[in-house]
C-alpha cells in the first residue's frame, strides 16, 4: 500500500475546535482520581507540585506526542517505530496502559448510575445517608457477587462507545460538544455554590495555603508527575493518535499550550470545589476516610445543599455528565487502539474493529463489577497510572532524545508554530530553567554558528528521563518494602496487591524487551515526510529517520 495515498486519505478532524475539545476531554481521565489524590496528599502540598509538573514536564511531552503523530501520520506504535524500530514495544505498552486505565475508569463512571436513579427521588437518597455509595456498590458485602446495575451501566457505556468508534473520529467531536461544556458548567455552578457553605473558608485555606514540608517526599512528586500526565492524556497512546488526524501543517505548540492551560484552570476550580464542600461538611475536623469514591461524596453533596427545586434537576444532569464522560474516556482511549488496528489492517471493516475493542473493554471491566471489585479498583488505580504512564513517557523521551534528532524535530515543530505561541512557551520554560538554557551546542554540523540549547530539548533528553528514573525506582523500592502509601491503603486480602499490582509491573518488560531485541527488518525505500517542506507533499528518502530529519538543515 502506498504510504502517500494512505496519508492523504486519512481521516481528519472536522474543525480545530473539535481537536481542542478532544484534547481537553483526554484529561477527564484524571477527573475521577484528582479529588482523592488531592485530599490524601494534603491539598496545597500536592496542588503546587502538580501544577509545576503540568507546566514544566507536561507541556513538552504533550507537544512531543502530538508532533510525532502529526508528522508520521500514525498512531503511537507506528510513530515510535519510525522514531526507532526497536522502540515499537513502547507504543504497544502505551496502548496497554491506556486501555487498562480506560477499563477501570469506565467502571468509575458507571457508579453514577445509582445517582441517576436517586435523582428522581425527593429528598435525594444520599442527603441523609452518608454511606450511600458503599451500600450501593456493596463494598462491605459479606459475599462476592455481580453488581448487576453496575454491569448494565458498563454495557450501556461500551455500547455507545461501540457506535462512536464505528462512526469514526467525527462522532467524538459531537460527544465532546455535549459532555465537556455540560461538565464544566456544572462544575462552575457547584464551585460558586460551595463557596457559600458555612465551613468553606477552612477548606479554601487548606487548599490554597502553600505547605512545603511534604515537598521532600518523592512519593508525592511521583504522583504529581503521574497526575499531570494523566490530566493531559500523555503516556497512553491517545495524543499521537489525535495528532495523526491533523494536517501536517497544524501548529501543535499552540494547541498543546491551550490544552494545558484549560486543563490547569479546570483542575484549580475542581480542587477549590472539593475543598469548599469538604470544609462545609466539617470533614477537616475529623479524620477523612474517603477513598477513590470521594468524587461521589463531594459533587452530589454540593447539589444536595441547593434549593429543592434545583437539586433533582442538577443531580440528573450530573449523573448524565459523568456517564457521558465515561463514554468520552472510553472512545478516546479506544481511539489509540483503533488507530493501531487500522494501520495494521487497513482493509478491516470499521464495525468489526469497534466490536473487538468494545468486547475487550467489557471483559476487562467486569472484574470491577463484583462486590469485591472496589479493592481491585484501588490496586489497579495505583499501579497502572503510577508506573505504567511514567514508564511510557520516560521511554518516549529516551527514544526521541538519544535515538532520534530531537533538535531537528523541535525546529520543524517551531516552524509551524505562530511566533506568539512559540514565545509564550519559551518564556514559561526558560523562566523555570534559565541557567540550563545557557548551555551551547551546534544545531547544524555544516555551520559553525552556535546557539543556546533549546529548553525543550534539555527537558526531553536529560531532565525528564533522569527525574522519572529516580521517582520510578523509588516507587518500586517502596512497594518492595511495603511502605504505606496514601493511595494504596491496607487491602484485604493482601494477595490482591501481590497478584494484580506486580503482575502489571511484570508486563512492562515483557512488552518492551521482545521488540527491543528483535532484529530490525532490512531498510527499504519508503515514502516519508520531508521536514523542510511546508506543504503536505512527500519525498522519498533512504528510510533512515535521522538522515531524513537532518537533510538541508
Amino acid at each position: 500500500m502506498n504510504v502517500a495515498t494512505s496519508a492523504s486519505e486519512r481521516a481528519q478532524w472536522r474543525s480545530k475546535g473539535a481537536f481542542l475539545l478532544a484534547g481537553v476531554g483526554a484529561g477527564f481521565a484524571s477527573f475521577f482520581r484528582f479529588p482523592h489524590i488531592l485530599l490524601r496528599y494534603g491539598g496545597s502540598a500536592f496542588l503546587y507540585p502538580y501544577l509545576i509538573c503540568l507546566v514544566v514536564f507536561g507541556v513538552p511531552v504533550l507537544t512531543l506526542e502530538l508532533a510525532i503523530g502529526q508528522i508520521f501520520q500514525h498512531g503511537i506504535v507506528g510513530s515510535m517505530g519510525k522514531v526507532h524500530r526497536r522502540f515499537r514495544g513502547v507504543g504497544y505498552l502505551a496502548v496497554l496502559v491506556g486501555f487498562l486505565t480506560c477499563s477501570f475508569l469506565l467502571v468509575a463512571a458507571a457508579w453514577s448510575v445509582y445517582y441517576l436513579g436517586g435523582a428522581f427521588q425527593t429528598p435525594l437518597p444520599w442527603d441523609d445517608h452518608p454511606h450511600f455509595f458503599e451500600n450501593a456498590i456493596g463494598t462491605h458485602s459479606p459475599t462476592v457477587s455481580l453488581n448487576w446495575p453496575l454491569v448494565l451501566a458498563l454495557l450501556a457505556e461500551w455500547l455507545v462507545v461501540f457506535v462512536c468508534i464505528s462512526r469514526g473520529i467525527q462522532s467524538l467531536a459531537w460527544a465532546c460538544y455535549f459532555t465537556i461544556p455540560l461538565t464544566l458548567a456544572l462544575l462552575l455552578l457547584m464551585c460558586v455554590r460551595s463557596l457559600y457553605l458555612s465551613g468553606s473558608p477552612q477548606g479554601i485555606r487548606i487548599y490554597l495555603t502553600p505547605t512545603f514540608t511534604q515537598w521532600a517526599s518523592l512519593e508525592l512528586w511521583l504522583q504529581a508527575m503521574c497526575q499531570s500526565f494523566l490530566s493531559l492524556g500523555v503516556g497512553t497512546g491517545m495524543m499521537p493518535a489525535f495528532g495523526s488526524y491533523n494536517q501536517r501543517s497544524r501548529d501543535v505548540v499552540k494547541w498543546a499550550f491551550c490544552i494545558a492551560l484549560i486543563t490547569g484552570l479546570y483542575s484549580l476550580v475542581y480542587g477549590l470545589t472539593v475543598y469548599s464542600v469538604l470544609g462545609g461538611m466539617g470533614a477537616f475536623d475529623t479524620p477523612t476516610p474517603f477513598g477513590p469514591e470521594l468524587l461521589y461524596v463531594v459533587l452530589p453533596g454540593a447539589i444536595a445543599e441547593l434549593p429543592s427545586v434545583l437539586n433533582n434537576l442538577l443531580a440528573l444532569l450530573l449523573a448524565l455528565a459523568l456517564l457521558s464522560m465515561g463514554v468520552v474516556i472510553g472512545f478516546e482511549y479506544s481511539l489509540s487502539v483503533q488507530t493501531i488496528l487500522t494501520d495494521v489492517f487497513p482493509n478491516a471493516p470499521n464495525i468489526l474493529l469497534a466490536a473487538v475493542i468494545s468486547a475487550a473493554g467489557v471483559l476487562l471491566g467486569l472484574p470491577y463489577c463484583f462486590t469485591s471489585g472496589f479493592h481491585l479498583f484501588q490496586v489497579v488505580n495505583y499501579f497502572v497510572p503510577t508506573f505504567g504512564i511514567t514508564a511510557v513517557v520516560g521511554l518516549q523521551c529516551i527514544a526521541v532524545g538519544y535515538f532520534f534528532d530531537a533538535t531537528s524535530l523541535r525546529q520543524k515543530v517551531r516552524e509551524k508554530a505562530h511566533k506568539g505561541w512559540r514565545r509564550a512557551v519559551d518564556y514559561v520554560l526558560m523562566g523555570c530553567f534559565y541557567s540550563i538554557n545557557d548551555v551551547q551546542f551546534r544545531i547544524n554540523k555544516l555551520e559553525k554558528s552556535r546557539v543556546s540549547r533549546p529548553v525543550w530539548c534539555t527537558i526531553i533528553k536529560y531532565l525528564l528521563p533522569a527525574t522519572l528514573l529516580v521517582l520510578w525506582v523509588h516507587g518500586i523500592i517502596a512497594r518492595l518494602n511495603e511502605t504505606p502509601s496514601p493511595l494504596l491503603p491496607e487491602i484485604h486480602p493482601p494477595w490482591y496487591v501481590m497478584i494484580w499490582g506486580w503482575l502489571f509491573l511484570l508486563l512492562i518488560p515483557l512488552v518492551i524487551i521482545p521488540f527491543a531485541l528483535r532484529s530490525p527488518p532490512p531498510v527499504e525505500q519508503e515514502v516519508m515526510w520531508h521536514p523542510n517542506n511546508d506543504q503536505d507533499n512527500l519525498s522519498v528518502t533512504d528510510g533512515d529517520l535521522d538522515s531524513a530529519f537532518n537533510l538541508n538543515l
